[in-house]
């Protein structure tokens, strides 16, 4: 599947590689770090890595109304290096990978999302318009969520 197209962004973090990798690649705890309120459930295949599926539902952020349900697959996950995982929901299908690296006495962490189909005004609004004033941010948040929560 060819992208329609691809963002990232990095952090370093002030944590072993492993203790990163650990605390990234639990789904169920993404809800911890995630810019928008988040709520998982485990629906099939393992309980972890790769084949694991998940149910969604993310809660908009405030003044704007309603939430949005969708599904997370573990694609890949090859403990301490990379963890790749694919979610769906109405506004289309992504891949959202994370590299984990040894840098100094911590980790460096680069995370990409890489949108694969969606509807098609999105395929305009997302790059130009959504990714600039919310995406971006909302990415950011949840990289400066994970250092704080991992750097305690």
């Amino acid at each position: 599947m060819k992208n329609i197209f691809k963002r990232e962004k990095s952090i370093f973090i002030n944590a072993s590689v492993e203790k990163v990798f650990r605390y990234v690649a639990n789904i169920l705890r993404h809800s911890e770090w995630a810019a928008n309120t988040l709520d998982i459930t485990h629906i099939g295949g393992p309980q972890s890595g790769e084949g694991a599926i998940f149910k969604t539902v993310i809660h908009r952020p405030a003044g704007i109304t309603g939430s949005f349900k969708g599904q997370i697959r573990i694609l890949i996950e090859e403990y301490p290096n990379r963890f790749v995982y694919e979610t769906s929901d109405t506004t289309g299908v992504y891949h959202w990978s994370f590299l984990f690296a040894t840098e100094r006495e911590g980790c460096y962490l680069n995370q990409k999302m890489e949108k694969i189909s969606g509807p098609w005004i999105l395929r305009w609004l997302q790059p130009t318009i959504l990714w600039p004033l919310i995406g971006s941010g909302q990415v950011q948040t949840g990289l400066e969520n994970i250092k704080s929560n991992l750097e305690k």
